[in-house]
């Protein structure tokens, strides 16, 4: 397994989409890309992290997307 490493580039991943699409990281080529992990949906810790990231958007650049990954069990 591959360790990611912050600023580095991430390798070319594929994950199935809540929207029934894949993400693909490679579709993301140029982009800065925040990729967090969450446990499920309604962990209040999970969405603490969300939350300061919304506050603080504006500090990102354009070039920037978010990606979380949800735990699939839990997640529904």
């Amino acid at each position: 397994m591959t360790r990611l490493v912050a600023g580095a580039n991430a390798p070319d991943i594929a994950l199935p989409a809540i929207d029934g699409t894949t993400f693909k990281m490679a579709d993301y080529l140029g982009k800065r890309v925040i990729l967090t992990f969450f446990r499920f949906s309604s962990c209040p810790f999970c969405n603490i992290r969300i939350n300061r990231i919304i506050k603080r958007w504006n500090e990102f650049s354009d070039d920037t997307v978010m990606v979380g990954v949800f735990e699939p069990k839990l997640a529904s």
